[in-house]
């Protein structure tokens, strides 16, 4: 974290605290993200890179996936700033979407690992994203 601004820029869009208070708890990728704030890949991504800037995260690649979490040095300062809000039960809904979207990861999908040919671009992703995970280091831990 180089200086304050950027941090605080950062922290001071609702999406953006949103998705903090998601990679605190657990490593989630711009897909998970998308999926639980019901937003494009696109905004997903540019909201991470933001928070990637402001030295709030960082990252580890497993095949073509991305795993974002709050970097340790940090953690403990957005613990402590969170101590002094109140909860905010928007959280809770979004911890509940994400659990579900994570929850699927290691969810093996029937078939020979072709997609059907009515699969969505997502479907097709979210295949490859649980073929990724298998093969994925302690980082999710």
């Amino acid at each position: 974290m180089k200086t304050i601004v950027p941090f605080l820029r950062a922290l001071g869009d609702d999406t953006r605290w949103r998705m903090v208070r998601l990679v605190m708890e657990r490593p989630m990728c711009v897909l998970e993200l998308a999926e639980v704030f019901h937003i494009p890949q696109s905004s997903a991504s540019s909201h991470v890179q933001i928070l990637r800037k402001a030295g709030l995260l960082e990252d580890h690649s497993t095949g073509k996936w991305t795993y974002f979490r709050i970097r340790p040095e940090v953690a403990e300062r957005l613990h402590e700033l969170m101590r002094h809000f109140d909860d905010d039960p928007v959280h809770l809904d979004d911890a509940k979407r994400a659990a579900e979207s994570i929850g699927r990861r290691g969810t093996p999908e029937a078939g020979s690992g072709r997609p059907p040919r009515n699969a969505s671009k997502r479907n097709i992703q979210r295949r490859q994203h649980i073929a990724d995970i298998a093969r994925m280091p302690d980082f999710l831990d």
